[in-house]
């Protein structure tokens, strides 16, 4: 039940401009029920549906856009590997893929970080093994029309890959006080599929079910490299890493990453404003039984998927979040917004893992 699109554009890198807009500026092509393997797509084989008598010109190509075009009925992942081509496109010369076996084996305990494609600054996704040692939770804080979103799912992983199932986008509740659980609207949508070549570089393939949202596939790394043949970060380090949240206000919630050994922390906060989705994001060091993160940021302008761009990216200060462990599992989380931030309000909240760990007894 799966289509693979190839598009070939002259210009814009949209790939609906060639079917919602009407615009002339590149061709498609198909692969229907693909199965595992390598295909070769003849350029009498691309057309433009708007125009069929189009005769494109194959040296204007300014960028190749590979999509899943459909899904219905089809069960298990749909990756697209490397793309080479026979002769030049464009200005281009024909470049061979890489060795086919390019994977390092990473083990659980090395994927947890917080993840960037350089190219695609002020957006990225989070990823933490929780206190079970088992359950990993992937938050993606992304855009949409030049606002911001979030989605999150949980998956289990094997043998350098993970598929989220079941990510989530959320809406519908409000800031601090007035946020109601009862508020929170809950929507599929879609997956999203990991697979590492090692413990820093992974790939990310985005399947949305909702409208709005493209397919896209990144190579993404870690913002603070890890040392893949070293011992990772360690244990009292590990044990503030997770998703914590207040079951009385379920539908928000914070994740922290461990950046590599470096001691550093990443906290994402998924909340709302107005009914819509909120995320911050900043960092901090543990000190004692507090870690604080005094530089967190709120942001706006960039859009999902291939029309992202980084220069769009608005970055304003936003306050403080510091939070105070009980145990490994339970903290406080003390929120004060810089005065400036007049749209949000002070408070604190109680949370706890969403997944337990087993804490030290001394």
């Amino acid at each position: 039940g799966a289509v693979i699109v190839m598009f070939l554009i002259d210009g814009s890198v949209n790939p609906s401009d060639l079917i919602l807009t009407g615009e002339v500026n590149g061709v498609i092509a198909f692969i229907e029920n693909p199965a595992p393997g390598t295909y070769t797509l003849p350029v009498n084989q691309f057309l433009n549906p708007l125009n069929f008598s189009l005769d494109f010109d194959t040296n204007s190509v300014s960028n190749i856009v590979l999509a899943v075009g459909y899904e219905q009925g089809f069960e298990g992942t749909v990756r697209i590997g490397s793309v080479r081509t026979t002769s030049p496109i464009g200005d281009g010369v024909p470049i061979d893929p890489p060795p086919p076996d390019t994977q390092e084996p990473v083990t659980l305990d090395q994927i947890s970080g917080t993840y960037f494609n350089a190219g695609r600054d002020g957006e990225g996704c989070q990823l933490t093994l929780e206190g079970d040692g088992e359950t990993v939770v992937l938050t993606c804080y992304i855009y949409l029309g030049g606002e911001q979103a979030w989605i999150i799912g949980a998956g289990n992983y094997a043998d350098n890959e993970i598929t989220f199932s079941n990510m989530t986008l959320t809406g519908g509740a409000d800031w601090g006080a007035a946020f109601d659980a009862g508020d929170v609207v809950r929507t599929p949508w879609g997956s999203v599929s990991m697979t590492w070549n090692n413990c820093n570089d992974a790939s990310l393939t985005f399947a949305p079910s909702v409208p709005g949202f493209l397919p896209a596939t990144l190579e993404v790394t870690k913002v603070t490299q890890s040392n893949c043949d070293g011992a990772g970060p360690g244990p009292a380090i590990l044990l503030n890493q997770g998703t914590l949240f207040d079951p009385a206000r379920d539908g928000e919630g914070f994740q922290l990453a461990v950046q590599g050994e470096s001691g550093i922390y990443v906290l994402t906060w998924y909340t709302y404003l107005d009914g819509a989705q909120v995320w911050l994001i900043g960092t901090g060091i543990q000190d004692g039984s507090r870690i604080v993160f005094d530089d967190l940021v709120i942001t706006r302008g960039g859009e999902f998927g291939p029309l992202f761009n980084p220069d769009d990216i608005e970055r304003t200060p936003w306050g403080s979040l510091v939070l105070e462990y009980s145990d490994c599992n339970n903290a406080t989380a003390t929120i004060t917004p810089l005065a400036g931030q007049s749209a949000f309000s002070g408070f604190e909240v109680a949370v706890r893992k969403l997944v337990q760990g087993t804490c030290p007894t001394n």
